[in-house]
């Protein structure tokens, strides 16, 4: 039956980390019921905020822009990665230090039902900034480390290539 979406956001309390339904102030997408069947998601603007394409059983698909207020501590950095030879990148961990902080990704194969996601991998920063290092763990074996990425933007980065190529 078709059920209402939600929106939810990880948030401190007194308890702890718990999820709020930002639902009601989500806009009009999230007020109906639909029949959700796939999701897609990624950076659709290059913006460095994740935007989602839902699919419905017989009605049309919905892009979900992601158009909170920006912040100017709002930083981030995105990384394409590329093996050698096309290799599968499933299972490969991304570390990105930044200031005191270390983030990691891993990175996933599969996805939603009839649809598929953006293979990029985001970092929010929030207010740290200046260069940061990244240090991938390939799933075949092999670890490797690329500094001085800038945030604000995406990088390309290519097993046995030492330079990250900003994109």
């Amino acid at each position: 039956y078709p059920q209402r979406p939600l929106l939810l956001r990880n948030v401190e309390s007194k308890s702890g980390r718990v999820w709020k339904d930002l639902s009601a102030e989500a806009g009009e997408y999230f007020q109906k019921p639909v029949l959700g069947r796939g999701l897609a998601v990624g950076d659709l603007d290059n913006d460095g905020w994740t935007d989602a394409i839902a699919s419905h059983m017989n009605s049309p698909s919905a892009v979900l822009k992601n158009v909170v207020e920006r912040k100017p501590s709002a930083n981030w950095v995105g990384v394409r990665l590329a093996g050698k030879n096309h290799r599968d990148l499933a299972g490969s961990a991304v570390i990105l230090e930044a200031g005191s902080r270390k983030l990691t990704r891993f990175v996933k194969g599969g996805g939603s039902y009839m649809s598929s996601s953006d293979p990029r991998i985001l970092f929010g920063l929030g207010d740290l900034s200046g260069p940061m290092k990244l240090t991938v763990k390939w799933s075949w074996g092999g670890t490797e480390t690329w500094a001085k990425l800038e945030p604000g933007a995406y990088w390309e980065i290519r097993e046995g290539d030492p330079a990250a190529k900003r994109v």
